[in-house]
């Protein structure tokens, strides 16, 4: 059976004529998709669609589009803020967390952070987290936002329903994620190193419980696809 190919769009995906731009122009060139071949095409609004391409040139691809899907949030939303590791390590934290239906990442910057992921970075990084949900079957794509700092996020975190802070002297997260039924979740991942003493105590001073993941000492990729993986298991997505 073909595989069909998936494609990222940014405009409103309806029965018509929608257009491939940029990398997705290549993308499909590499692949030596032709006029009347079938592709699909999803956006960051939660809809996907089914098409024939009907034209490619050098500046644009059009495809018609014969079927559309629009796909219902999650009753969570997950968001993971943590401190970007070091090297290629912070593109597989990308690519996984993508996988694992992350909505929002976002980078902060910790009193022992090293790497510090610049605007040049993100635009490279967002391009990985759309590779990664074509490849996923994903028909929504995760917000990457800006580096900030962990007291600026940690102060400005009123919006969410429940606040997670991981650290190894913390409560088993199991314990505190049984019988939870709020909405909005947000959990920070610190660096190599971990919080400070002062990042720790500004985050439960704000709300922030401090769970562990367990007696081992985790790297920061594994320590964030470790607690999606457990959202999803507690939440059934």
């Amino acid at each position: 059976m073909v595989k069909t190919r998936r494609f990222h769009i940014k405009q409103r995906i309806c029965e018509g004529k929608v257009r491939l731009e940029g990398d997705e122009i290549r993308h499909l060139k590499v692949l030596r998709l032709k006029k009347g071949d079938q592709i699909e095409v999803f956006n960051d609004k939660r809809e996907s669609g089914l098409g024939t391409i009907e034209k490619v040139g050098m500046k644009g691809v059009e495809v018609c589009i014969e079927g559309v899907e629009k796909v219902r949030k999650s009753l969570i939303l997950r968001v993971l803020a943590c401190s970007a590791p070091k090297n290629k390590r912070f593109d597989v934290l990308l690519q996984k967390a993508t996988e694992l239906g992350v909505d929002k990442i976002i980078p902060i910057s910790t009193k022992r952070s090293i790497a510090k992921p610049s605007e040049t970075k993100i635009n490279r990084l967002k391009k990985i987290i759309i590779e990664a949900a074509k490849q996923s079957g994903r028909n929504s794509v995760p917000e990457l936002n800006s580096l900030i700092t962990v007291e600026k996020l940690i102060k400005n975190s009123r919006e969410y329903d429940l606040k997670l802070v991981l650290d190894p002297k913390g409560k088993q997260i199991k314990e505190v994620l049984k019988g939870v039924t709020r909405k909005k979740i947000i959990c920070l991942v610190g660096p190599e190193g971990g919080f400070t003493d002062e990042e720790i105590s500004l985050a439960v001073e704000n709300g922030f419980e401090v769970v562990s993941l367990g007696k081992g000492i985790l790297r920061v990729e594994t320590a964030g696809i470790a607690v999606l993986s457990m959202l999803n298991y507690e939440f059934g997505d």
